[in-house]
């Protein structure tokens, strides 16, 4: 399934930057699509410059898909 909404598609692009995979739908799972320690700081640092609020580590894993990191996010901002 497809990205809906900004923030979830912002996330899809940042997730197929890091990862080198496509198509990242809302539904994927950041570490079935061959995410690792390295590549989660990354996204980190990505999603903090790009929308300007802070996941810790506990949270990015209690959140591996676009929809629930994209909610998270949107709680945040």
């Amino acid at each position: 399934v497809e990205p809906c909404g900004d923030t979830e598609w912002r996330l899809a692009r940042i997730w197929t930057d890091v990862l080198g995979v496509e198509p990242v739908g809302r539904h994927s799972n950041f570490l079935e699509l061959g995410g690792n320690s390295l590549s989660v700081l990354q996204v980190l640092n990505r999603i903090c410059t790009l929308f300007s609020v802070k996941i810790s580590i506990q949270e990015f894993f209690s959140t591996l898909t676009i929809v629930d990191l994209a909610r998270a996010i949107d709680e945040k901002r």
